[in-house]
């Protein structure tokens, strides 16, 4: 068997823990749907909404915005707050804080960006025809 060669290199572990890797896809899982996108980006963008105000920033219906915000909820990406015969939703600051950390730790800076790299933030190695390797 060859050994390993400068463009493979063994025994590297990435930036995040396997842990906090599968934290992170959950949360990343929950927003992945363009519904739940719209819906996380309403209440963000709101502070605190009403259940029944989601329906026209989504474009869906009550029972399917109640679908999606249970999904959102799971995650722990928002809480809700049963009042009378509706929910408040907020989003949780500190969940999207560290999805937005953990995130920016493993994405490669945007181009034009010469902040120096940290142990927090390396940059992906980019080839000459703009893929990874």
């Amino acid at each position: 068997m060859a050994s390993a060669g400068p463009c493979c290199p063994t025994g590297g572990t990435g930036t995040l823990a396997e842990a906090e890797a599968t934290e992170v896809a959950g949360l990343l899982a929950a927003l992945a749907d363009p519904v739940r996108l719209r819906i996380y980006a309403a209440i963000v963008a709101a502070g605190e909404i009403c259940a029944c105000d989601l329906e026209g920033p989504s474009g869906r219906s009550q029972p399917t915005v109640s679908h999606h915000t249970a999904r959102l909820a799971r995650a722990g990406l928002i809480a809700g707050e049963r009042r009378g015969r509706w929910t408040w939703w907020t989003a949780d600051p500190r969940r999207a804080a560290h999805l937005a950390s953990a995130l920016a730790d493993v994405l490669p800076s945007p181009p034009g960006d010469h902040r120096p790299a940290t142990a927090e933030r390396r940059p992906i190695a980019r080839r000459a025809d703009g893929l990874t390797g």
